[in-house]
């Protein structure tokens, strides 16, 4: 055992040196009901998350080496949800 360490990490920069863009996120909602009976109704849901489509860096790899400030995660894609509900 020679002790010999294969690598060591070291914090080079103050913590929030690297600062990361604001994210603005847009979502959309639609929802129209219908009336079927006296007690009975009809209503039909769009969702839409990140209408926009953006796709801001949300987090990156800070430690030094060939992967410095490589983005490790980004905003999910644009997503559509639709939806029915039977109320009585």
């Amino acid at each position: 055992d020679t002790g010999w360490i294969p690598s060591i990490t070291l914090r080079v920069e103050p913590i929030g040196a690297q600062r990361l863009p604001i994210v603005n996120l847009l979502h959309l909602r639609a929802e129209k009901s219908f009336r079927l009976r006296q007690d009975h109704r009809v209503a039909l849901r769009l969702n839409v998350f990140n209408a926009l489509n953006i796709n801001t860096v949300l987090t990156q790899n800070l430690l030094s080496g060939p992967n410095f400030l490589r983005p490790t995660s980004i905003t999910p894609p644009r997503i559509a949800e639709f939806a029915v509900s039977y109320d009585f």
